[in-house]
């Protein structure tokens, strides 16, 4: 009795995603409104269809990094999914670069961890972090490595800063 009554009180989850997604695509919900409620009915696949042609359509950064937001929210498991962050990954503004870290991350994309280790010496202390994060949720060998490299040049140049003699232990080679 209580499984009839809950495929009654859910909605079609197709339509209703895309409302959702258009909706958002409008601006009438924020990106946490949107994320939250296309998890509640259980769309996330249906979403990412839609989220992905219109991350590939648009042309304006700030429109492209607000539909990364979301689809990033998402993370729906989807090699559509995946290869869309990695093309923001490869080509995308330094926000955009952010953004896919993070959804790769939340993903566990192994096929991101290459990328990844490269932008751990990003110009942009906010991309290095986001890959560090990623790379960290990944969770592969070869990712504790290229961490545990980072952290050890960290640590070098924080103690250069700070002064030479009070570190003249520590050494730059990993």
């Amino acid at each position: 009795m209580l499984t009839a009554t809950l495929s009654v009180a859910k909605p079609n989850v197709g339509r209703e995603t895309r409302a959702v997604v258009e909706a958002f695509l409008k601006q009438q919900l924020g990106v946490n409104q949107a994320v939250n409620r296309i998890r509640y009915l259980g769309g996330e696949k249906y979403a990412a269809v839609d989220l992905v042609y219109a991350i590939e359509r648009e042309s304006v950064d700030d429109k492209r990094l607000r539909l990364l937001e979301f689809l990033a929210g998402l993370s729906p498991r989807t090699p559509e999914v995946e290869a869309t962050f990695l093309r923001a990954l490869r080509d995308g503004e330094t926000p955009e670069r952010i953004v896919a870290a993070t959804g790769l991350g939340r993903l566990r994309s192994t096929a991101a961890v290459k990328p990844l280790i490269s932008l751990l010496t990003h110009a942009a202390l906010g991309v290095r972090r986001e890959a560090g994060r990623a790379l960290g949720l990944i969770g592969r060998p070869e990712a504790s490595a290229a961490l545990l490299k980072a952290l050890a040049n960290l640590l070098w140049l924080a103690c250069r800063a700070a002064s030479a003699q009070r570190c003249s232990g520590v050494s730059r080679k990993v």
